[in-house]
This record gives C-alpha cells, sequence and structure tokens, in this order.
C-alpha cells in the first residue's frame, strides 16, 4: 500500500512515541518500524490498519495525506 512515510514518523513524533514503543505495541521489530517510516519496505494492509488504530486516524488518512 502507498502511504506517506514521512507522514508516519510525524505521527509518532507528535505522540511522543518511540520506535520501539510502536514496534511493540503492532508486535514488530523497531526496525521493521523505522524501514516502514523511512520507505524501506512496503507495509502490508494488516499493518497499516494496526497504526491506524494505534495513532487513532483513519486508513483513508493514512494513505491521502499530503506531503
Amino acid at each position: 500500500m502507498i502511504v506517506d512515510a514521512d507522514y508516519l514518523r510525524r505521527l509518532r513524533r507528535e505522540r511522543r512515541m518511540s520506535l520501539s514503543e510502536v514496534a511493540a505495541l503492532i508486535g514488530k521489530d523497531r526496525s521493521t518500524v523505522w524501514r516502514y517510516e523511512n520507505h524501506k519496505i512496503n507495509m502490508p494492509s494488516s499493518e497499516l490498519l494496526k497504526l491506524a488504530e494505534l495513532y487513532g486516524v483513519s486508513l483513508e488518512l493514512l494513505m491521502t495525506e499530503p506531503k
């Protein structure tokens, strides 16, 4: 799925969460979350849903937030 990686990073930072905290909450490694935020790997839709819930935003917002 196409996601604005910078927006993901901004959401995490606005909530004052570390990569490790997010990783623990979605059941992934810290390095995997880093890769999502730096567009090094494609994010499965199941992970995107977890992040949308964690950050309290809609799936549509994660996929359409302008740069």
